[in-house]
């Protein structure tokens, strides 16, 4: 008997300084030793929710998956298995959780099946944050690279333009008919909108650190709606320009500043 009272000391020492939740279970799902971790996991008074179904505090979209666990573990002697299941708390919380199952039916000392469910959230919440650190390095190495692309294209385009521009402006200067001045004077025009494009291109691809200078909030605006007049044609959205004629120049880094105001014109295209 005092062996006996020694065990079960030493069990009920163990499974009170364990972490994870450890339950013992009937062949019918019927809880036979709940460990005092169940508070803890799931929020629910041991007292008050003893004789509650494990299952009924299983994610709706889970429990098909822990049932099918249990009833291998209830039907398969000697079976060990896992899943990753996820536990609605009192709170209204989403707990992930490890759930392992062994069948112990036929072991004298046990007599049921042993559950051990063991809280992963905080895991699962680094393993996410992990993930989305992995996706923005990702996306930072794809977006360095389109930049030293459109650099690269915007110094190729640079040149034609300029020579482009410069003709027309000696041709607009020659005694020609009228109509020949004005088709010179649209190529003049068009040619000096693509450079402004492509200087916003390679201004907004420039891989540099912080470069703060005064810059003109309206001027900088403008750029950013000529990069992305075609997108704006292209989705039947028209972009109303209301700056203050007098907006004093603020200081600040121009690219960093164009990243942010491009970003709110793209989730405003999105409204």
């Amino acid at each position: 008997a005092e062996v006996l009272r020694k065990s079960e000391e030493y069990f009920k020492t163990l499974t009170e300084n364990v972490p994870d939740l450890i339950l013992v279970l009937t062949a019918d799902g019927q809880l036979r030793y709940v460990s005092p971790a169940f508070e803890r996991i799931t929020g629910y008074s041991l007292e008050a929710e003893e004789s509650r179904n494990i299952l009924s505090l299983v994610f709706p979209e889970d429990e098909q998956l822990a049932t099918r666990l249990f009833a291998l573990a209830a039907s398969v002697a000697g079976y060990r298995g896992q899943e990753e299941i996820r536990f609605c708390h009192k709170d209204g919380a989403i707990r992930h959780v490890e759930v392992f199952c062994t069948n112990a039916l036929d072991n004298p000392s046990v007599r049921g099946i042993i559950v051990n469910i063991r809280d992963v959230s905080l895991r699962k919440q680094l393993q996410e944050k992990q993930k989305r650190l992995e996706s923005e390095l990702q996306r930072s190495s794809r977006l360095a690279s389109i930049g030293q692309l459109v650099a690269g294209v915007g110094h190729e385009l640079n040149n034609p333009l300029t020579s482009i521009i410069g003709f027309s402006q000696l041709l607009e200067r020659q005694n020609l008919p009228e109509d020949a001045r004005a088709k010179i004077r649209v190529i003049s025009q068009e040619s000096k909108r693509i450079a402004d494009v492509v200087q916003g291109l390679m201004t907004f691809a420039r891989q540099e650190g912080l470069q703060k200078g005064d810059v003109d909030v309206n001027e900088l605006m403008d750029q950013i709606l000529k990069l992305r007049s075609y997108e704006l044609n292209a989705g039947n959205v028209h972009a109303i320009r209301e700056f203050m004629p007098d907006l004093p120049r603020i200081p600040g880094d121009g690219v960093q500043l164009q990243q942010v105001f491009l970003n709110l014109i793209m989730n405003a295209e999105q409204e």
